[in-house]
């Protein structure tokens, strides 16, 4: 139970950094910063699962647990639902919660490049696995 807790913490706080960009990106505007936020997550652990069952199929030589298209979409819809529940936190607590800092600290810089690397390095693993 103190994993899954770790897993959602650290999806909180990327979601958080990503709704920061995003929000700065359109201008103010919360609604489309969320999305985008969610949205990005979304894609980036459907596509982390899915590069999982490709590496799964190459080592051991046979099908994985995504053989057809039902469960893909099964799969797909099942992420898509756990975070919605995830992230149903209004972005104002998560603000609160991970309070921003100074933009020139380091740390914080580091912590934004490791983020985007989470959200986008299973996309680019799933396109090198293709």
């Amino acid at each position: 139970m103190v994993l899954i807790k770790k897993i959602v913490a650290t999806y909180q706080y990327i979601y958080f950094r990503l709704l920061i960009y995003h929000i700065k990106e359109w201008q103010g505007i919360k609604k489309i910063g969320s999305f985008n936020s969610n949205f990005a997550i979304t894609a980036s652990a459907i596509a982390l699962i899915y590069s999982i069952e490709l590496i799964y199929r190459r080592i051991c030589g046979t099908s994985g647990f995504l053989n057809d298209e039902q469960s893909i979409i099964f799969m797909a819809l099942s992420v898509v639902i756990i975070h919605s529940l995830i992230f149903s936190q209004d972005d104002k607590k998560l603000i609160a919660k991970y309070t921003p800092h100074k933009e020139e600290d380091p740390y914080w810089k580091l912590k934004g490049y490791l983020s985007l690397t989470f959200v986008f390095g299973p996309v680019v693993l799933l396109l090198f696995l293709m």
